[in-house]
C-alpha cells in the first residue's frame, strides 16, 4: 500500500493526465495483441500512437515545468 492509500493527497492534474492515458496505452496494446482484423488493428495502433504522444507531450510539459531539462529519446 502506499502513502495515498492511506491519506488523501490531491493529485496533480498531470498526474491524472498521464495516469489515464497510460492506462489507456496498456488497454489498447492488450487488445492490439489479441485481435486478428488487420482494420482493428491499423485503427488500434493509431489510437495507441495518439495516446502515446499525449504520454510523451505531457511529460515533456513537465520536466520543463520544474527545469528538468531532459528530452525523449526518438
Amino acid at each position: 500500500m502506499s502513502m495515498e492509500d492511506f491519506f488523501n493527497v490531491p493529485e496533480m492534474p498531470e498526474t491524472s493526465v498521464l495516469k489515464t492515458n497510460a492506462d489507456v496505452v496498456s488497454h489498447i496494446s492488450e487488445a492490439l495483441a489479441n485481435t486478428d482484423d488487420l482494420e482493428l488493428s491499423q485503427l488500434m495502433f493509431q489510437m495507441l500512437n495518439k495516446h502515446s504522444q499525449v504520454v510523451l507531450e505531457t511529460s515533456q510539459k513537465i520536466m520543463s515545468k520544474y527545469k528538468m531539462h531532459l528530452q525523449s529519446v526518438k
